[in-house]
């Protein structure tokens, strides 16, 4: 019974710090910035002239990376990378 318990408690710990690495929380998050890009990778002012779009996730926080990710316009993940970089 003992054993079962500890390795629950392994588990539950695990699947949290699991979830906490792959999002970006709230609390680290001090701004988000989006651009948008057309089928080109040329800036483009809004979304209805775009294919594509970043979203800047930006901390304040030294503890948090500052990430950006790269979306098709239907909302499909298309990649992801620490820091920021523009087209």
């Amino acid at each position: 019974m003992k054993k079962n318990y500890c390795l629950f408690i392994l588990l539950a710990f695990l699947c949290i710090n699991i979830i906490k690495a792959q999002n970006v929380t709230t609390k680290s998050v001090s701004k988000i910035d989006t651009i948008y890009y057309d089928a080109q990778g040329k800036g483009v002012p809004n979304k209805a002239f775009a294919a594509y779009m970043r979203l800047i996730y930006k901390s304040d926080d030294p503890h948090y990376k500052n990430i950006s990710r790269d979306y098709y316009i239907t909302g499909e993940l298309q990649g992801e990378r620490d820091g920021f970089a523009y087209i």
